[in-house]
């Protein structure tokens, strides 16, 4: 009778673990699931084609699909200023580089330079945010790629370089309030997570500048900072000054 008794609970717990197995199998085999999660948006068709949305910009899209908008822009003729509209179709080629796409003319060279972006920036980095740093950087192509600054919601956000900024707004779900501003020809920098934003696309900024509101992410006071050279990514403690 004991015996029996004991046979009965024990495969209770087999059984659950069996079932946990075929649950976990099966997530596994869906793969619309884990686009969603990996793109944050489902703006991709079958062919890899992605359709331009409202508040989007060429380096918004960029960003989000890890590509050198020089690229980008490249391998869909687009020119600077590269302007793009709400329905346009852009193929993305996670493989283009900027070798690869084609020599700006003299006159989109003029337009970058007249636009208030250098083709080089000397000027030397400094902290976007005073704080300290709550998650360090995990490398290119890793889940986590920049830092983590910890502070004080409602705090200055001031952008680490001069530059342009080239996109403001909420279209990556992933970044919260995001600012993204181009430095020169090769740098990005980026500014997650914000309450408020002071600046708009298009604004000259120069360094040091306040360019937002320290926001919140799972109700912690942070900005998450990122820098981009040609699209990868980089640690920004690198160019940071050291604190």
């Amino acid at each position: 009778m004991i015996f029996r008794t004991c046979a009965h609970t024990c495969l209770l717990p087999r059984l659950c673990i069996g079932l946990g197995l075929l649950l976990l199998v099966a997530c596994g085999h869906n793969p619309a699931a884990v686009q969603v999660v990996e793109q944050s948006a489902g703006r991709l068709n079958k062919s890899g084609v992605y359709v331009v949305q409202p508040g989007d910009s060429l380096y918004s899209i960029a960003w989000n699909y890890g590509l050198d908008f020089r690229g980008l822009a490249g391998a869909n003729g687009l020119r600077s200023p590269y302007v793009i509209h709400p329905g346009d179709r852009l193929r993305l080629k996670p493989s283009a580089s900027p070798a690869a796409a084609p020599a700006p003319s003299s006159t989109a060279a003029r337009q970058e330079r007249s636009s208030g972006v250098p083709t080089s920036n000397k000027e030397s980095w400094r902290w976007p945010a005073e704080g300290r740093i709550s998650r360090v950087y995990s490398g290119s192509g890793k889940l986590h790629k920049g830092i983590d600054i910890q502070g004080k919601s409602g705090q200055p956000v001031t952008v680490a370089k001069s530059g342009k900024v080239v996109y403001a707004g909420k279209g990556l779900e992933a970044y919260g309030l995001l600012i993204i501003v181009k430095h020169d020809a090769h740098y990005l920098s980026a500014y997650a997570y914000n309450n408020s934003a002071s600046v708009e696309e298009g604004d000259s900024v120069k360094r040091g500048q306040q360019i937002a509101k320290m926001g919140t992410k799972d109700g912690q006071a942070m900005l998450h900072f990122e820098i981009r050279r040609d699209g990868k990514t980089v640690d920004p403690r690198n160019l940071l000054p050291r604190r």
